[in-house]
């Protein structure tokens, strides 16, 4: 007898999205629509530790037996799940160090005693963004430079985690749920993953896949020259006027805007990205 499906929370799918990086966590790859799928099989259940994010490929593996048995059963699931968890809980972290390290504010204050940050903190940061672009590149680019496809995703992943937790941080000068009605890191989340979406639809243009592995450079730098101009844009309102036109040669002397990103992205990816340059999660089963 069929079990009746029962709606997932909107705070719960929020929650289990934002913690698996709103991306499959078989496959890992940014820019994959994808689905919470219900590892027990029961639609009712709607706990966390019963959710998993898998891309429509994935989720369908679920489903099909190979063999003896399902192609993807449900303790490879919660194994892959579980580790992609601890993965993208890492990458917060070390992306968090560097952008912590380069302001003098600490996080936002929780909701039911928010004040805005003083803005001299707030100055602070902003001063040090072409710094944080440095840092963010030294970061990336030993993988950049060894090749291969799934390194240089890998490096590039790295760099959006510091754009991305940027923003969230910028957001610290904003009321709590400012953006969406939505906490800042979990409304900057789903704006990376929509954009890597876009991205690699472009670069996909008969089928998934068609696109081929250079499609994910592609779709990685759309995604770091979006990250770049929702910064520029939050500077700028910050910075009217002659404070913007006083930071902007400051900017270019400390090695380039934040946000100077080339508007294509060529075969390599380090070059791509050089100096020189300038979804929601639907329910499955």
């Amino acid at each position: 007898m069929a079990k009746e499906r029962t709606e997932i929370p909107t705070e719960v799918a929020s929650a289990v999205l934002f913690d698996q990086d709103r991306t499959c966590c078989v496959c890992r790859e940014p820019g994959k629509h994808v689905q919470l799928h219900h590892i027990d099989e029961d639609p009712s259940n709607n706990s966390p530790g019963n959710l998993a994010v898998l891309c429509l490929e994935h989720h369908n593996d679920t489903q099909l037996r190979g063999g003896f048995a399902r192609k993807l059963s449900a303790e490879t699931v919660i194994r892959y799940r579980d580790e992609w968890i601890e993965a993208v809980r890492r990458r917060r972290q070390e992306a968090d160090k560097i952008v912590v390290a380069r302001m003098t504010a600490g996080f936002a204050a929780p909701a039911t005693s928010w004040k805005r940050p003083p803005q001299v903190e707030l100055m602070a940061f902003i001063d040090h963004l072409p710094e944080l672009r440095r840092a963010a590149r030294a970061v990336a680019q030993p993988e950049w430079d060894a090749g291969g496809t799934s390194r240089a995703r890998r490096a590039t992943t790295k760099f959006v985690d510091v754009l991305e937790r940027a923003l969230a941080r910028l957001a610290d000068w904003y009321p709590p749920n400012h953006f969406d009605a939505k906490p800042a890191e979990v409304y900057f989340n789903k704006f990376v993953a929509d954009r890597y979406i876009w991205h690699r639809v472009i670069y996909q243009p008969d089928q998934p896949g068609s696109g081929g592995t250079i499609g994910h450079y592609h779709a990685g730098g759309g995604v770091l020259n979006h990250l770049g101009s929702a910064l520029a844009d939050m500077v700028a309102f910050h910075l009217v006027g002659d404070d913007f036109n006083s930071y902007q040669p400051k900017g270019q002397r400390a090695g380039g805007w934040v946000w100077a990103m080339p508007d294509q992205m060529p075969s390599q990816a380090s070059d791509a990205l050089s100096e020189e340059g300038a979804s929601d999660g639907e329910e499955g089963t």
